[in-house]
């Protein structure tokens, strides 16, 4: 229903509207679809890449082997960026192993932050070296003063399994992490670096989960992520004009303007060219050069709209100054008649006057 009341408020200005980004929500998908309608068959909607790159990292965050080591080095951040002395003591723990180095903060996880888990990982793997150092003289202290129960830092410290499961979301999720870092910039034009990294991030995933195949809980992960991103993307990732829905009227592929954007794009334009196969270049160089055809002509049929709306305003003005001229003259023409008029009047008058004098006279002359 708001779906419908939107598209029945939207009413898009003409030829300065070509697309709307959102996120895959089943009402924006819907919203997608009415828009996408006959009324507003020029406009497209597509997902928000950068979204959609997130949607299937999250799954190396929700697989059954990472969840417990992730939870455990929450809490262990949690802890140390708490506590001042525990801080201060990892920092010193850092200073002892490279004495030249600025120490390094434990990075939290920030649920409405994009990567802030990838980052709390990768950090706890930079520092994994000071944090076990940490725990060696947290028991070596403990032991010297003979007590029996362990510090806290040595109860949420990761084991040695633990961290080895870290390493594997970081080499995972790395190549996600550039590709969306590279589709977040402000600063320059994006939408034509779309189709490099998803080809890329695609054929990365697959040479990934072919190396993986005697690291069984690498290959799992690994799969269950080809398996969601190919199901948003295509098994094939192949040029499509028109858009491909799947399940529950899903969006799945690259937007064709992102191709577009790509092979126009002199960044993007030879390193493009070389990813996609001859069918897809002619493709893709056919429909541009039928769309700058439908812009063309687009274009001379509103100047020709222009000019004959030009036209009837310059005959309505000159009808207009027509009719004004006609009615000016009309009013002096009476002007000069009422004048006219006038000045007969009075001559009679006089005239009348002249003879009622010239008779009085005569006859007080007769008199």
């Amino acid at each position: 229903m708001a779906a419908n009341g939107f598209t029945k408020r939207l009413e898009p200005p003409q030829n300065k509207m070509t697309a709307l980004v959102s996120d895959s929500a089943s009402n924006m998908n819907r919203m997608g679809e009415l828009i996408m309608s006959d009324k507003y068959s020029d406009i497209h909607h597509h997902y928000c890449t950068d979204h959609i790159i997130h949607l299937t990292a999250l799954k190396a965050f929700s697989n059954d082997c990472t969840v417990s080591p992730i939870k455990a080095l929450k809490n262990l951040v949690n802890y140390i960026n708490s506590s001042p002395q525990a801080n201060e003591k990892l920092a010193n723990c850092q200073q002892s192993i490279h004495k030249n180095k600025r120490p390094l903060k434990l990075l939290g996880d920030v649920k409405t932050r994009w990567w802030s888990t990838y980052t709390m990982v990768a950090r706890a793997i930079r520092l994994r070296e000071a944090l076990e150092l940490l725990k060696r003289n947290k028991l070596i202290a403990r032991q010297q003063k003979g007590i029996q129960e362990p510090s806290k830092i040595e109860d949420l410290m990761l084991t040695e399994e633990q961290f080895q499961t870290l390493e594997v979301i970081e080499e995972v999720l790395k190549p996600f992490s550039d590709a969306q870092r590279c589709l977040e910039g402000d600063k320059y034009v994006n939408i034509s670096l779309i189709v490099l990294c998803i080809k890329r991030l695609h054929g990365t995933l697959h040479s990934a989960l072919a190396a993986s195949v005697h690291n069984q809980e690498l290959y799992d992960l690994l799969h269950d992520m080809i398996t969601d991103f190919d199901n948003r993307w295509g098994q094939e990732i192949q040029y499509n004009y028109n858009m491909v829905r799947r399940a529950f009227r899903r969006q799945e592929g690259i937007p064709r303007y992102a191709y577009w954007g790509a092979l126009l794009d002199p960044r993007t334009k030879k390193i493009t060219i070389k990813m996609l196969d001859s069918d897809e270049r002619r493709r893709i160089w056919a429909d541009i050069k039928a769309e700058i055809y439908d812009m063309v002509s687009s274009r001379e049929d509103t100047q020709r709209q222009n000019e004959n709306i030009n036209t009837d305003r310059r005959n309505n003005n000159n009808n207009k100054g027509a009719a004004s001229f006609l009615q000016r003259m009309e009013h002096e023409m009476s002007d000069e008649d009422d004048t006219n008029n006038n000045e007969v009047e009075a001559q009679i008058s006089n005239e009348v006057m002249l003879y009622e004098k010239e008779k009085g006279c005569a006859l007080c002359d007769e008199k």
